[in-house]
């Protein structure tokens, strides 16, 4: 968030913000900025106005509010159903956790969610986006690997959410989704009629694989990378740009035909 304060004078004016009446070191700007709102920053704020002229004012002070929203997501990244795998043997592990605990928590790999405006004014943009990580279940966690994801500085209300994988299409919620400001909201992208850029595989809606080159459509060039690094095996080292789309631990024949089914798919435009 922002804050800021319009002052005019005839001679210099400096400024000092305060949280809960405390001196902020370092706001001394017309404006004070947090890049990245977390519970601490929840607080009173205003800010002392001095000129050599006059002496000090002090603005109206501002509340910052404990405003956020919980959700509980589900999707599903399509070739994991048959292999059951996951990339928790090779992928970089979250401050915090051991490479033993994305195994235990049964984590598969990273994925971007996206928290979006839903309706018209504003579209689709994105309101705030961050990493996470999808389990074998389907359940999207924070970074702990266990909590579901916080939207800090957000009020609740209608919202889109869309979903990225790096070697899959994204999806996006059909509508705007009634996220409450209690609780955990749950969003089941599986579902009928819940998300598009979907398909049916095995009575459950999935994320179509097989866009390796991020392309925003699956075609003959995706085909020809994943075919080219036939037998490779995935490592720590190769994890970003190995395209073992089934999460076996290796680029094989498999992964070559689960791209080849979805060839000239077009994934969905996220902004309409």
């Amino acid at each position: 968030f922002t804050l800021s304060v319009t002052a005019t004078s005839n001679v210099a004016i400096t400024y000092q913000w305060r949280k809960n009446g405390n001196p902020i070191s370092g706001a001394t700007n017309s404006f004070y900025t947090v890049a990245s709102t977390t519970a601490a920053d929840f607080a009173n704020y205003d800010v002392v106005i001095t000129n050599t002229a006059c002496g000090s004012i002090t603005s109206n002070t501002v509340s910052v509010s404990n405003c956020f929203v919980k959700v509980d997501i589900i999707a599903a990244l399509e070739g994991t159903q048959a292999s059951n795998g996951s990339h928790a043997a090779f992928m970089p592990i979250p401050v915090g956790l051991t490479r033993a605990d994305l195994t235990t928590y049964q984590i598969v790999d990273y994925v971007t969610v996206e928290l979006r405006k839903s309706g018209i004014p504003g579209g689709n943009t994105v309101i705030q986006s961050q990493q996470a990580m999808i389990k074998k279940d389907g359940h999207i966690v924070a970074l702990d690997g266990q909590s579901p994801l916080t939207f800090t500085g957000v009020a609740a209300g209608n919202y889109n959410i869309a979903v990225l994988h790096r070697f899959h299409l994204p999806i996006r919620t059909t509508t705007g989704v009634s996220i409450s400001a209690s609780g955990v909201t749950a969003i089941d992208l599986t579902t009928f009629g819940n998300a598009i850029g979907t398909k049916l595989v095995g009575g459950k809606y999935v994320m179509y694989v097989g866009d390796v080159n991020a392309s925003g459509r699956i075609a003959a060039n995706d085909i020809l990378e994943v075919n080219t690094q036939n037998g490779l095996f995935v490592s720590i080292a190769n994890y970003a740009t190995t395209f073992d789309l089934n999460f076996s631990g290796r680029v094989a024949a498999n992964d070559v035909l689960l791209c080849n089914a979805n060839n000239s798919v077009f994934g969905v435009n996220l902004n309409q």
